[in-house]
């Protein structure tokens, strides 16, 4: 979910940076929005390997009954 806000935001601040220069004509617009990479946020990297951990304790306890 972290990843998707990041990439979210990221597309806002383009479309607050680029409509301007479309409806004015004037500085430099943006090709595309820069999009953040999935290890660019160390959170995003922290709970990712937390929920397989998790899933893979979830998927052994319920084979061990």
């Amino acid at each position: 979910m972290i990843y998707t806000m990041e990439r979210f935001i990221s597309v806002i601040q383009w479309a607050a940076n680029s409509v301007p220069v479309k409806l004015n004509s004037s500085g430099i617009s943006m090709p595309e929005p820069d999009m953040p990479s999935f290890v660019d946020n160390i959170f995003v990297i922290i709970l990712f390997v937390c929920g397989l951990i998790i899933l893979g304790y979830g998927v052994y306890e319920r084979r061990t009954r």
